[in-house]
């Protein structure tokens, strides 16, 4: 049986060895101005949790610019879910920037700390004071469309639901009798979303135009 061009298990070229072996690989750092800002997010380790947030010794931190919180950044609104699907109304709760003293997830952004270097930045993201209240949490689709789980602007517990033909048409594709009115059935599938595994990054300014009036 002959492979498949691009089927799974199949060898790929990689392009970016031979400058990273040669010492000639760009890197963000190698590009960044000098005065370049550093920014540090502090994220959730709990599946679900209440939180209280005191930054007061991160914001005196040498070297700290600026530490932000869901307050600061409540009037940037929601981030954009920005996938299109045909023929469908896609229901997604609301997303904030930064959730304010609760988490649905392990990775929940909730505070923002920038500063000259990493380093500091780092540094003062470990002195942010959280206490935390672990709540119930799901794993699993399952289990989380069940009463009790769902956002309170996906009453139906799903993100979309895709258009279904008729049920005589579906039994007819199917090869199944006209009496079958449903079939129900659970399918396991892995997400096969491609990413890069080396995140990109851009360095960009502001000109000092944009402030002028």
């Amino acid at each position: 049986m002959q492979a498949l061009k691009f089927g799974f298990g199949q060898s790929v070229l990689r392009r970016e060895d031979d400058p990273l072996l040669r010492g000639v690989g760009r890197y963000i750092g190698d590009v960044a101005p000098r005065e370049t800002l550093h920014a540090v997010v502090l994220r959730s380790p709990h599946a679900h949790a209440r939180f209280h947030l005191d930054v007061t010794q991160a914001r005196a931190m040498p070297g700290v610019h600026v530490v932000l919180t869901r307050a600061e950044t409540d009037d940037l609104g929601l981030l954009p879910c920005t996938v299109e699907l045909p023929n469908t109304v896609l229901d997604v709760p609301p997303y904030a920037i930064l959730t304010r003293n609760e988490v649905r997830h392990v990775g929940d952004a909730i505070a923002f700390v920038v500063a000259d270097t990493l380093e500091q930045a780092k540094d003062a993201t470990e002195t942010i004071l959280v206490t935390w209240e672990e709540l119930p949490h799901v794993i699993g689709a399952t289990e989380a469309v069940l009463p009790g789980w769902v956002y309170a602007k996906s009453p139906k517990g799903f993100r979309y639901v895709t258009p279904n033909p008729s049920s005589r048409a579906l039994n007819s594709s199917l090869g199944l009798p006209s009496t079958v009115k449903r079939v129900r059935s659970t399918i396991s599938e892995n997400r096969l979303a491609k990413f890069f595994s080396n995140c990109r990054k851009c360095a960009s300014a502001v000109a000092e135009s944009a402030y002028r009036s």
